[in-house]
């Protein structure tokens, strides 16, 4: 394949197939760039379909990325029921060509399906405290108990993929660096990103996932969003906290947000200390 294979030694064939496509592409950093355009939970479609199409000339992007999380207040039932419709949805946009992504808006633990529990920006050292956090990934705790059990439900869906062979671009805990998520901001983040790929790659065996680390640009008129390369959680991740091995996950480095339409495929930053993240 071509450049850097998956440090995951598990991925699938697909998954090995779509990541040196992604190498292919980071490799002409003049010319690797891939359209995405993201879609809500609810409506998997809606977002290509009003406001891509119109201005495309009816060409779909290259990525569509589908949404994981609720945010709408509606019931778990009807949460689970629209994640279903949106792996259908993946599904038929990776059969006609296209590269499926998945994105999750999650809620704080142990609280509702609403988007005032995703985002908040008026304190600006992070929505919720580092303590509060801290709870998150502390192992024994309800909220840590309460995200593995969300992982569980989610991860029934995207065997759905697996299981179809299809590759996902998998973003989660997307622009740590800002302060508007309950994640953002947090000196101990890397641990968040480690229980959720652990809990997917190894525990449930979706090896169909790339992972995606997605940071905020930095942005002189906001002096609050931190410096991306406090948050990098490495290439390699000890899943040792929760069960005793180690794990390693593939990464994909994007400097632009990857809800905006046009998303550059940087490629792999392979050092877990940072010295080859982009400057």
């Amino acid at each position: 394949m071509a450049g850097r294979p998956p440090v995951n030694g598990n991925a699938s064939g697909q998954a090995k197939q779509l990541l040196s496509y992604l190498n292919t592409l980071s490799s002409s950093p003049n010319t690797g760039m891939l359209t995405g355009q993201h879609n809500w939970l609810g409506d998997p479609t809606g977002n290509i379909t009003n406001l891509v199409l119109p201005i495309s000339g009816g060409k779909y992007p290259a990525i569509s990325s589908f949404e994981l999380g609720a945010i709408g207040g509606q019931s778990d039932a009807i949460v689970n029921s629209q994640r279903q419709e949106t792996v259908d949805a993946a599904i038929a946009y990776r059969q006609a060509g296209g590269i499926p992504a998945f994105c999750w808006h999650q809620q704080f633990p142990l609280t509702a399906n609403t988007w005032a529990n995703v985002w908040n920006d008026t304190n600006k050292n992070g929505y919720k405290t580092q303590a509060e956090f801290n709870q998150c990934v502390t192992p024994g705790t309800a909220q840590y108990n309460w995200l593995l059990a969300e992982y569980d439900k989610v991860a029934v869906h995207l065997k759905v993929l697996r299981d179809a062979g299809i590759p996902v671009l998998f973003r989660p805990y997307h622009e740590m660096n800002g302060y508007w998520f309950w994640w953002g901001k947090k000196n101990n983040y890397k641990l968040l990103w480690e229980l959720i790929y652990d809990r997917f790659v190894v525990y449930h065996g979706l090896n169909n996932l790339l992972f995606v680390w997605n940071t905020h640009c930095p942005r002189a008129v906001d002096p609050y969003i931190a410096d991306f390369r406090l948050y990098y959680p490495g290439t390699v991740t000890g899943g040792a906290r929760a069960t005793g091995r180690l794990t390693s996950l593939p990464m994909i480095y994007t400097r632009t947000s990857f809800c905006r339409a046009i998303t550059t495929i940087f490629g792999l930053s392979p050092e877990e200390d940072r010295s080859d993240c982009p400057k």
